[in-house]
């Protein structure tokens, strides 16, 4: 790989590890810690394929994919986007597929201000 490429693999650091803090989806005062792998664009691409081009469904999609507990498996099946996205809170959704993919590609936000301009 290039010293360009492997200085670009680095930056995103797609293989890492992250997590966020869930309280919404928590027991009791113990929030749920969600593991995850940041989206790549070909992840991102997928979900909205998936989606038919709807955002919110996209983000839902995102959070089945990526979303993993403390040992590295997956917390969903990609069929459970279709339960998060008729039961979840939508910003709750929105708030962990944002930061799968690393800002606010798929936020609720960002749909709105695209929207407005």
């Amino acid at each position: 790989m290039s010293d360009l490429k492997t200085r670009i693999a680095a930056q995103f650091g797609g293989a890492d590890t992250r997590e966020i803090e869930v309280p919404e989806w928590g027991e009791g005062a113990t929030p749920l810690i969600v593991h995850y792998r940041r989206a790549n664009l070909r992840d991102i691409s997928e979900a909205t394929q998936l989606a038919k081009g709807d955002q919110f469904l996209a983000n839902a999609y995102l959070v089945t994919a990526k979303a993993l507990d403390a040992a590295g498996k997956p917390l969903f099946k990609r069929v459970d986007a279709g339960f998060l996205a008729e039961s979840a809170d939508p910003a709750v959704v929105g708030r962990i597929a944002q930061a799968i993919t690393g800002g606010d590609v798929l936020s609720a936000e960002a749909i709105k201000a695209a929207e407005g301009n």
